[in-house]
């Protein structure tokens, strides 16, 4: 049985992290960590989202996150 590659672990590894940091949060989705703080700031994303401060560090929990950011596409009735 073939072993996965090690970048391949990274991102297995990755998938499965549950709580990220800011930096994280903004390498997951190609983004400046200031543009995240700037989002929390100014309200745009925040507990209802799964952000938390924890002992002065912002944490986003990634499944809150993802579900509440990332919405399904809706198609047409009918649409394959």
């Amino acid at each position: 049985m073939d072993q996965p590659r090690e970048d391949e672990r990274e991102s297995q590894v990755e998938n499965e992290i549950e709580y990220l940091t800011v930096p994280q949060l903004a390498k997951r989705l190609h983004l400046s960590p200031k543009t995240i703080y700037n989002w929390i700031r100014f309200g745009d994303i925040g507990e209802d989202d799964g952000i938390f401060e924890v002992h002065g560090r912002m944490l986003i929990h990634w499944p809150t996150f993802r579900k509440r950011q990332f919405k399904p596409l809706r198609r047409p009735n009918g649409a394959l």
